[in-house]
């Protein structure tokens, strides 16, 4: 099943008692490194449209008398808000490309209010949320770990549905191996809560209800929790040394073959479907490759390997120009 819309980009690794010279011109698969036939090439971007989101999604809310019922009131709207772009809410037949919401609330305990199979629809969710997000409770207490708990119980329940085992889960303030986003609701100016919810969630998806879009931001953190590779592939991303920098729509593979450039190319596009020699228009591309040839033990120095790029009496030209969906 194709995880996300974007192709897969492999290059083939050579290892170096295999590779031919650079600059004999006897061998016409020459890779090149010395023209730029793309000025404005960009990597695909992770995708944008928030109709093809593949998650489990709970979202954890604080009910407890500090959030306010004014405070509880936008956390509703900005919920439904975050869903209300086109995306696919429930589970359909013979429609992957959809996502679960499930919502659980807490303060001295929690308590799960909705399972990620109650919203078929995002007139369920409307529904369901305003109604139940629309009063705090009598209480101080608020115990965040307990709501974490109970989004851990729904996620764990979701794992065991085979045919939904392979999508990404994200929390909405939340809980370990998963992608966590926490909205800081400040209702007096507290800037410790903002420090506070940011050791908690994932690098990168820590907001707050005072951001100028919070709405967009949750958004833009769904669509990049929704952009990851299969196992066995590295997610190209602009920083190698940082794992949680931002990640393109960019599957790599590096693969130790004997083969020249053209028997590469043509290896690698018949292995696997919409794959393609990598493309390296970009010194941050180049660095970022060569990073990771020398953080995968099976490569050796001098570091040689094939991409797609050939040589032809000009400008360099790419394999995989055209990208494909």
């Amino acid at each position: 099943m194709k995880i996300f819309s974007v192709s897969f980009l492999l290059f083939r690794l050579q290892v170096s008692y295999c590779m031919p010279a650079r600059g004999d011109a006897t061998d016409d698969d020459t890779e090149t490194t010395t023209a730029s036939p793309i000025s404005n090439y960009m990597d695909h971007q992770c995708g944008e449209n928030l109709s093809n989101l593949w998650l489990d999604i709970v979202c954890v809310v604080d009910i407890s008398k500090g959030m306010t019922n004014q405070g509880l009131t936008k956390v509703a709207a900005n919920i439904a808000s975050v869903f209300s772009m086109g995306t696919r809410i429930g589970t359909q037949a013979g429609e992957p490309r959809t996502t679960r919401v499930a919502l659980a609330t807490y303060n001295q305990n929690a308590k799960i209010n909705a399972g990620l199979d109650v919203y078929q629809s995002l007139d369920d969710l409307y529904d369901d949320i305003f109604t139940v997000l629309h009063a705090v409770s009598s209480t101080d207490e608020s115990y965040l770990a307990r709501g974490i708990a109970a989004a851990g119980d729904l996620l764990h329940i979701a794992k065991q549905n085979v045919t939904r085992s392979h999508y990404k889960q994200v929390v909405i303030v939340y809980a370990s191996n998963v992608s966590i986003i926490t909205v800081a609701f400040n209702q007096d100016n507290d800037g410790a809560l903002l420090e506070d919810l940011a050791l908690v969630g994932s690098p990168n998806f820590n907001f707050a209800n005072t951001d100028s879009n919070p709405v967009g931001e949750i958004q833009g953190a769904l669509l990049q929790a929704n952009c990851f590779c299969p196992n066995g592939w590295t997610q190209y991303r602009t920083s190698y040394a940082y794992v949680n920098s931002y990640r393109f729509g960019v599957c790599i593979a590096p693969t130790l073959s004997s083969a020249v450039w053209r028997a590469a190319k043509l290896s690698c596009r018949n292995q696997w479907k919409n794959v393609y020699l990598l493309n390296e228009y970009d010194i941050n591309k180049h660095n970022y490759v060569l990073d990771l040839i020398q953080n995968t033990t099976a490569f050796k120095t001098p570091y040689q390997y094939h991409i797609g790029l050939s040589y032809s009496n000009g400008p360099g030209i790419g394999s995989n120009q055209m990208d494909s969906h």
